[in-house]
């Protein structure tokens, strides 16, 4: 099987390894989330690993106030912390952003 090569993408004047990573900060702009790509890296033996974003999260969003809750381990994840009210992963704003993300239009690639 060949194999697939991501295209390299600038959005918001970062480079990205992939559409795929630049879609997630498309993302997170749209709910007005502060962002930080490949912040730090680590050594696994020979070779330089930095991860682009942490993938396991939860995004929800309180019914009630609004606020958008980021989850990453496991928790009570469907109360609010800000109003104890009941917090949703499938919210309007939180599924604009998935549309927006997964509609975002980019120029082709850099390479090099």
């Amino acid at each position: 099987m060949p194999e697939i090569k991501a295209i390299e993408t600038r959005y918001s004047g970062c480079r990205f390894h992939s559409r795929l990573e630049a879609r997630w900060a498309v993302f997170f702009d749209s709910l007005g989330l502060v962002w930080d790509y490949e912040p730090e890296g680590y050594y696994c033996g020979e070779k330089y690993e930095a991860p682009s974003f942490d993938n396991s999260m939860l995004f929800l969003e309180c019914v009630n106030c609004g606020e958008i809750k980021i989850e990453f381990s496991e928790g009570n994840y469907f109360v609010c912390d800000n109003c104890n009210s009941r917090a949703s992963n499938e919210t309007p704003r939180l599924l604009r952003a998935v549309q927006k993300a997964r509609s975002a239009r980019f120029e082709h690639g850099e390479s090099g």
